[in-house]
């Protein structure tokens, strides 16, 4: 864009209580986390939703897309992260953050 355009925008409906959001590598939807345990999936043309992700209970504090877009992942407040398929909107696998865990401390 030259100097002095305006970059386009669009209000995502719903949107009022996200963190951080992430944009898909080919730029055709976004990914947004919320004070709740639901991750959106929006149109970025439309800025409607297309699926909502439900995760634990908690609150989603990040959201990234894989390079190739077919996954994601969301980080919870309390240190769990979640794969997710984006073209199913189904969970893949939750990995959780153990604070007491010491890898020095496990033998083989």
């Amino acid at each position: 864009m030259g100097r002095g355009e305006r970059y386009p925008s669009a209000y995502f409906w719903g949107s009022e209580n996200s963190i951080t959001a992430a944009l898909s590598p080919d730029g055709r939807t976004m990914l947004s986390d919320s004070a709740t345990s639901v991750m959106t999936l929006w149109d970025v043309e439309s800025g409607m939703p297309i699926r909502y992700f439900e995760g634990d209970s908690g609150m989603i504090t990040s959201v990234a897309f894989s390079p190739d877009g077919r996954t994601a992942l969301s980080g919870t407040w309390y240190g769990a992260l979640i794969l997710w398929d984006i073209e199913r909107g189904t969970r893949l696998h939750t990995f959780v953050e153990f604070r007491d865990y010491d890898p020095k401390a496990q033998t083989r």
